[in-house]
């Protein structure tokens, strides 16, 4: 267990002392060094090196070994100690939502109090070894993403590096094994996936995960901080394997199953060009070309060719559900529609949007 300490090999050495009733002068003469060697040890000023290890072995009777591990713990924990009193410095990058989810993770015991060792924690989550290289990272990571600037969400970096990261981590288990991406066979599966995903239910994202990892898809749901303003991303693997990460947030298939194609259709459209992300509120409608290709692709595959206007004067589940049904669409995809268009009262028809149940990884 770490300490917030440092425990100094001088201190093993001074009860040694206090034990024999030997002077410092006394231990000295014995080991043939200084009086100030001796003294330095004992305030951990004075290294021990491998040949006084020997010597006080000789004296005391305590091995070499043991003196030497002596040494080496006092100067990783004044190595971590110093470090963690720089990273306390950097405490304010990480929030009350992301500290906590950190420790509900397993990935820290840290709280605000022992903040250095918070930051610490942290970057060993999303790999980095210092504030600065983690900084350089983030601007890297934002210079591709350009929806998170332009639908003016307030998105916390670190808690989006983190969630990344452990996406990244889970992702190693997912890609041993799985075929190369192929882009026609994911075109091909549309019409399977579109079928599944018209009547969900407890089994849904599973089916859809084997269905898209037999084109080379890699689906995974990773949880994230309270708050994450995020459905969920697009990245690309090192081997070439698209993976879409999603948040689970809002578990209503309406949110889920859009958001799940929306993806695809950064894939199919945009391809292997970076981090793409999709926002829970997407009030104010998409800005960019990629956003607008994304949605159109998810509103066609799911909805249809006539998109939502067969829906225009419907102002009742009932009503929604049966031409749904004859369509072959998702009713909670139709109602997260009409709602964003304004088209229905967000109040009305949420009894067709259905929850799903979410296979997170971790």
């Amino acid at each position: 267990m770490k300490t917030n300490y440092a425990v100094a090999p001088g201190m093993y050495l001074q009860e040694w002392l206090d034990d024999e009733q030997i002077t410092q002068q006394a231990l000295a003469d014995r080991l043939g060094i200084s009086r100030k060697t001796v003294n330095g040890i004992l305030k951990g000023t004075q290294p021990i090196s491998q040949d006084t290890a020997i010597k006080l072995e000789r004296v005391t009777s305590i091995p070499r070994d043991s003196w030497i591990r002596f040494e080496a713990k006092y100067r990783e924990d004044l190595a971590r100690l110093d470090d963690e009193s720089e990273m306390a410095n950097s405490a304010s990058i990480i929030t009350p939502a992301l500290g906590k989810f950190l420790r509900g993770a397993g990935l820290t015991t840290a709280t605000k109090r022992n903040s250095g060792k918070l930051v610490s924690d942290f970057l060993n989550v999303v790999g980095y070894g210092s504030i600065e290289a983690y900084e350089k990272g983030v601007n890297r990571m934002l210079s591709t993403v350009a929806t998170l600037k332009e639908a003016g969400k307030s998105v916390d970096p670190a808690s989006m590096m983190a969630w990344i990261a452990l996406g990244e981590k889970t992702e190693p288990s997912e890609i041993d094994g799985i075929t190369t991406y192929d882009e026609a066979l994911l075109r091909a599966t549309l019409p399977s996936l579109r079928q599944r995903v018209a009547t969900t239910d407890d089994t849904t994202l599973i089916d859809i995960a084997r269905q898209l990892e037999q084109c080379g898809v890699i689906l995974q749901f990773i949880p994230a901080p309270d708050r994450f303003p995020l459905h969920g991303i697009t990245r690309w693997t090192r081997n070439g394997n698209p993976v879409i990460q999603m948040t689970g947030r809002r578990k209503k298939d309406g949110f889920i199953v859009w958001t799940l194609f929306h993806e695809i259709g950064h894939i199919l459209y945009d391809g292997n060009t970076g981090i793409t992300l999709s926002f829970i509120d997407e009030k104010q409608g998409p800005k960019n070309d990629s956003e607008k290709r994304a949605n159109n692709f998810a509103r066609k595959v799911l909805v249809g060719p006539e998109g939502l206007s067969p829906y225009r004067n419907c102002k009742s589940s009932a009503a929604i559900l049966s031409i749904a049904q004859d369509k072959g669409a998702c009713p909670g995809v139709v109602v997260n529609l009409m709602h964003r268009k304004r088209m229905l009262d967000y109040t009305r028809c949420n009894d067709l949007l259905k929850d799903m149940t979410i296979p997170f990884k971790i």
